[in-house]
């Protein structure tokens, strides 16, 4: 998210200094390169990373799995369609909102670039404080209540705050998007640890990826190419909001199937 906020900024702040010519030549390589060093954060990060001590436990003790990938497939394939079930409806959120919102705004309402932009980062740094907010609470009240809540939220206000997109004020653009990401929030806060604790030690890893990776690439990651598509289909520029209402309804039963894994023995997990 961090990495989408300076990206967000550096095209909000190139478009109001530089032209659009420089900016098709040359400028959009500006964020790349900004990114380079981020990059390198993030490695020097996780490779100071120790092994949570559940891992630690199981290596020493010699019982890993000789094929994790089948053992995982075999053992928790529901858990694995929980995980994508509940990535559905923040992906969609974060594709169609984060990332096609302010190309929706200014080809299809003819917002002002700039105001778009501004309404795009001003979601990312509602999501990005809020996701942190969320999470301690989490650990706190439990897991499976706010992704429930968030859920919800997205299926609510998915239609208002396209409502508020479509009032073409400046006052009314900048709370559309970050009304909706309120929910995101919710449900992205306990999604790391609730995903975990779905899956035993030695299969966490081959679970929690392949769960989240189909939700992401089949469900949510498509959002904008099926948002356009919709949208041309119907000749209404209401109709993301009820793309982003539909999975928000799969996330939601898929939260609602889903145990609560605060107080479980994260070691011993299985579907």
């Amino acid at each position: 998210m961090l990495g989408m906020m300076v990206a967000s900024l550096s095209a909000l702040l190139f478009t109001e200094v530089r032209s659009a010519a420089a900016l098709e030549s040359w400028g959009w390589r500006v964020p790349f390169l900004i990114a380079l060093p981020l990059g390198l954060i993030g490695l020097y990060m996780r490779l100071r990373l120790d092994e949570t001590p559940e891992f630690a436990q199981v290596a020493a003790s010699g019982e890993h799995e000789r094929a994790p990938l089948r053992a995982t497939l075999r053992h928790d394939w529901r858990s694995i369609l929980r995980i994508a079930a509940l990535v559905c409806s923040p992906t969609m959120c974060t594709y169609v909102l984060l990332v096609y919102g302010p190309t929706f705004l200014t080809t299809e309402l003819k917002v002002p670039a700039a105001q778009a932009k501004l309404a795009g980062f001003a979601a990312m740094v509602v999501m990005m404080v809020l996701t942190v907010v969320f999470a301690r609470l989490c650990d706190r009240a439990g897991r499976k209540p706010f992704l429930i809540a968030g859920a919800i939220w997205v299926l609510v206000t998915a239609p208002l705050g396209f409502l508020l997109l479509h009032r073409l004020s400046f006052g009314f653009l900048v709370p559309g998007l970050p009304l909706v990401v309120i929910g995101e929030a919710l449900m992205l806060a306990p999604q790391p640890a609730i995903f975990a604790g779905l899956f035993p030690t030695a299969r966490r890893y081959s679970g929690v990826g392949i769960g989240y990776n189909i939700g992401v690439v089949l469900l949510g990651g498509a959002g904008p190419l099926v948002a356009t598509a919709i949208v041309q289909a119907t000749q209404s520029t209401y109709a993301p909001a009820g793309y982003l209402a539909c999975g928000a309804l799969i996330s939601l039963i898929a939260a609602i199937c889903t145990p609560e894994t605060l107080r479980r023995d994260r070691t011993s997990t299985a579907s």
